[in-house]
């Protein structure tokens, strides 16, 4: 009875706690920044340390460190690292914004040290601020599509800014960027909602699932992110061929279907942007592919020059575009920062594996293999925006796991007591 009464008291959620975790990590993907000066921050950043200040009110009470707080905190103690050995060497000249990158991580930790305090009775909590997040993204997104006067600009220039360099093409209905700074991460914003909602369709069979999945697949399409679109699309088919019980040929079968519609659609909707893209590639005179290779490039260049700790930020130096993230981490954090990110990702899919019984799991298997697609010619952990996707999806799975235990715990001591009756009576 005792005993009963500790888990309860374990997995009721502190509502503060709660409320604060997911709004903070959903904001990044839903609310637009907020401009301090010339300065924007997104709410996630300014939440953070009020995540801190709870947790240090409760030290007493309770153990708040757990082994999901130490990637983030090695991701944030990496770029110090890259940093400072770029300033001994002479790589780079000093300067704050090299260490302020470090934020970009650091921010994370309080909300995964709040995993001791949130509860897993959370978790139902999560499910209703997603299908309330996913309303707002759809309706920005389809408000973008329809360029409605002056609400679909207005909305534009609270995302972009004024001055963003994306905001002519989203305003003449070219390349929408829906919640996203840019119209590759607002295509990822709507990925990672087309797979949570398509998860929860292949885990319950209701149509209202489905037909959210479908929506916010065609802002994917809306949005012309070809690596995106292409990332979804092998990711997603990866999972259903090899993981989805279904029988294969109808598997094929649904793939084939899906893959038509979605080729039909681009050349129906007259999504140049996408089919010139993929002609301009195979001539070789994609502009935007070329200019990501010689980024490559340079960044292997630059990796030679300093392996063990890359040449850091060097904001100094370098320009602060790289457009892979592959390229960006051998070429700002070297060996360290390929071991530190290696090992983060592999991580997260032994925790998606462990839970893949699960829409959780799922959804954090399928959004991973995405990202490490994504990561060729885009930023997943190094952004602003997307982080936060990962962030959620990994406590989500550590409180699933934390489920699972306690029914183990309770069946087994259940099971216990049987035994002790039976022994009793015989």
């Amino acid at each position: 009875m005792q005993y009963d009464k500790n888990i309860k008291k374990t997995t009721r959620p502190n509502k503060l706690m709660v409320n604060l975790l997911f709004l903070g990590l959903l904001s990044s993907i839903t609310l637009p920044s907020i401009a301090f000066g010339d300065i924007h921050i997104y709410l996630v950043t300014l939440i953070s340390p009020i995540v801190f200040l709870i947790i240090l009110l409760h030290l007493s009470k309770k153990s708040f460190f757990n082994t999901a707080s130490l990637m983030p905190l090695a991701l944030g103690l990496m770029v110090m690292i890259s940093a400072l050995f770029s300033w001994a060497a002479g790589y780079s000249s000093p300067v704050s914004g090299d260490i302020i990158e470090s934020i970009k991580y650091l921010q994370f930790v309080p909300y995964m040290m709040a995993i001791t305090f949130i509860g897993i009775a959370s978790l139902s909590h999560l499910h209703k601020l997603l299908f309330w997040s996913a309303i707002l993204v759809l309706l920005i997104g389809y408000i973008q599509v329809l360029n409605i006067p002056f609400l679909a600009e207005w909305l534009l220039k609270k995302y972009l800014g004024a001055d963003s360099s994306h905001l002519a093409s989203a305003l003449a209905g070219y390349r929408i960027t829906i919640t996203g700074s840019d119209p590759n991460i607002g295509a990822v914003i709507a990925s990672f909602f087309s797979i949570y909602f398509t998860t929860l369709f292949l885990k319950e069979k209701t149509y209202k699932y489905l037909i959210f999945a479908l929506l916010f697949s065609f802002l994917i399409l809306s949005t012309q992110s070809r690596t995106i679109l292409g990332a979804f699309l092998s990711t997603f088919s990866f999972y259903f061929l090899f993981f989805y019980k279904l029988n294969f040929i109808i598997k094929i079968i649904l793939l084939t279907l899906l893959i038509t519609s979605i080729i039909f659609l681009v050349f129906s909707l007259e999504l140049q942007y996408i089919y010139l893209g993929a002609q301009l590639t195979s001539e070789g005179e994609n502009e935007s592919l070329n200019i990501r290779l010689d980024n490559f490039s340079l960044a292997i260049e630059r990796f030679y020059e300093s392996p063990l700790f890359g040449m850091g930020p060097a904001k100094s130096e370098f320009s602060t575009v790289i457009d892979s993230e592959y390229a960006l981490i051998i070429q700002r954090y070297g060996i360290l920062g390929i071991f530190l990110f290696g090992f983060y990702i592999i991580y997260l899919l032994r925790l998606a594996m462990r839970n893949i019984s699960s829409q959780w799991g799922i959804t954090l298997f399928i959004f991973i293999i995405f990202s490490c697609v994504t990561m060729t010619t885009n930023n997943i952990f190094s952004g602003y925006q997307l982080m936060s996707i990962i962030v959620l999806l990994n406590i989500t799975c550590v409180l699933h796991e934390k489920q699972n235990r306690n029914v183990l715990i309770k069946y087994t001591n259940l099971k216990k007591s049987t035994s002790h009756l039976h022994s009793f009576f015989r």
